[in-house]
């Protein structure tokens, strides 16, 4: 079988946990198939989107501002190649009117609930994007049943269309970590001796001025300095940056918060390994990479109730309300006593388990075989 994977809106570096959730996704799934894969990337994720195994190839499309030329050129692809299976893991389904069987992946449809979260063109072209996707895919993927029961519920989509595939930890994260890098990693850094870490794009969701405000009302009122780390790409919402920056310098925070920006990726681990928790008060996550991250690294959580969350930590991490930053701040002092860190880093290994990226790519080859073997 001949899969088409349409990465045409990939921008490498950018796009925070889905980036590597369909890295891993895609490469595991390479692993345990004998199927041709051909990824369609544009010219600036075409050399960064590396996958080492022969059966999978890599396609150049033009980026072109006319979307009909971009289909044209797409189905020019598909009908040379004999393509049997059509993916779209980028929430739109192009291009259009497909002749061959179709999976799109819908990770969140945030835009639903958060519209002031985007600019008015962006939150056009998702509306309307993802609607079409939505209807005219053969099946939809998601990354979490919070996700799966958000689609059925305002695109009114049969519950039998939407699969769940979960995601897990990058292989960096599942490898073996010594002292000696995670050393070397702290000067590297020069990480404090004891942190919090973020690791999230300067988005709006991601909430960086609440957990921020949460640092105040620990110095102010509980007289505790807890330091932070921040990790992401620091652009991907200039307003937001700017608005973070403002923020910590007016209220004097700056010995307190060190933002790293984008990490490569083979250092993360080592963050967290170095780090006294992972704190993530996102206010809506289709899924939560960074969550499993730290569990598969031993150190504790702390998260919102919002979204995705829950259902990935379980019972694994101490839940505060995201919208109040002194809920946020007693969960930092609780998670700094040794009885409590020891209990949650014990749950996070069990809860860990239930996330394989040979599962999901075993989950999701037999999605497509069926979907083609339907089809004939």
């Amino acid at each position: 079988m001949k899969i088409g994977i349409n990465l045409f809106q990939m921008w490498s570096g950018k796009m925070g946990g889905m980036e590597q959730f369909l890295r891993n996704l895609i490469e595991y799934t390479s692993c345990l198939t004998n199927d041709e894969i051909y990824l369609f990337l544009n010219k600036y994720s075409y050399d960064d989107f590396q996958i080492n195994n022969q059966q999978v190839k890599k396609i150049s499309i033009k980026l072109d501002k006319n979307p009909q030329n971009v289909d044209a050129e797409f189905h020019k692809w598909i009908n040379d190649l004999n393509i049997h299976l059509w993916f779209c893991p980028l929430f739109t389904l192009v291009p259009k009117n497909l002749k061959i069987p179709s999976v799109v992946m819908i990770p969140d449809i945030q835009h639903e609930f958060f519209p002031e979260f985007f600019q008015n063109e962006d939150l056009h072209w998702r509306k309307d994007s993802i609607k079409y996707a939505a209807a005219s895919a053969n099946i939809i993927l998601t990354i979490s049943h919070f996700s799966k029961a958000t689609i059925i519920d305002r695109y009114k989509i049969p519950e039998d269309k939407i699969i769940t595939i979960h995601g897990d930890a990058p292989t960096e994260f599942i490898s073996d970590n010594n002292e000696r890098t995670k050393n070397k990693i702290k000067q590297k850094y020069q990480l404090p001796d004891r942190y919090g870490l973020y690791p999230a794009n300067t988005w709006p969701h991601k909430n960086h001025i609440n957990l921020l405000k949460s640092l105040v009302i620990l110095r102010d009122k509980y007289d505790v300095e807890m330091q932070l780390i921040f990790t992401g790409y620091k652009r991907a919402h200039i307003k937001s940056y700017n608005r973070i920056q403002r923020f910590i310098m007016k209220e004097k925070l700056n010995s307190q918060v060190k933002i790293l920006g984008y990490v490569p990726q083979e250092d993360m681990p080592y963050l967290y390994l170095n780090a006294g928790f992972l704190v993530y008060p996102s206010l809506f996550e289709g899924f939560g990479i960074p969550l499993v991250e730290a569990m598969k690294t031993n150190i504790p959580i702390i998260c919102s109730d919002a979204g995705s969350i829950p259902e990935v930590v379980g019972d694994s991490a101490l839940i505060f309300n995201p919208h109040d930053p002194e809920d946020i701040a007693i969960q930092m002092l609780e998670v700094l006593k040794p009885e409590i860190r020891k209990s949650l880093v014990e749950k996070g290994k069990i809860q860990s388990e239930n996330f394989s990226w040979k599962k999901s790519a075993k989950e999701t080859l037999v999605l497509f075989h069926r979907l083609v073997d339907n089809g004939k």
